[in-house]
């Protein structure tokens, strides 16, 4: 999984909103790991607890920062 802070922080915003948990934003985080597809679409339909997302996340094993480099550069 790849994504830009921006943009993740964009969406986490958005869903705190709407979950009424507005009072979180702008707080520390730590992104631990991923859903299976399967799950993540059982929580967007409210048929998953938080509990239960916790014990069947997948855990990243690389974190990786990635910076925009212009021009050309060296072969390595």
């Amino acid at each position: 999984m790849i994504v830009r802070k921006k943009e993740f922080e964009t969406l986490l915003v958005t869903m705190c909103e709407q979950k009424g948990m507005s009072d979180i934003i702008g707080n520390e985080y730590v992104v631990m790991g991923t859903l299976d597809k399967f799950l993540h679409k059982e929580g967007k339909k409210g048929q998953l607890d938080a509990s239960t997302a916790i014990d069947l996340f997948l855990p990243f094993k690389d974190h990786w920062t990635f910076e925009l480099q212009r021009g050309w550069q060296p072969v390595k």
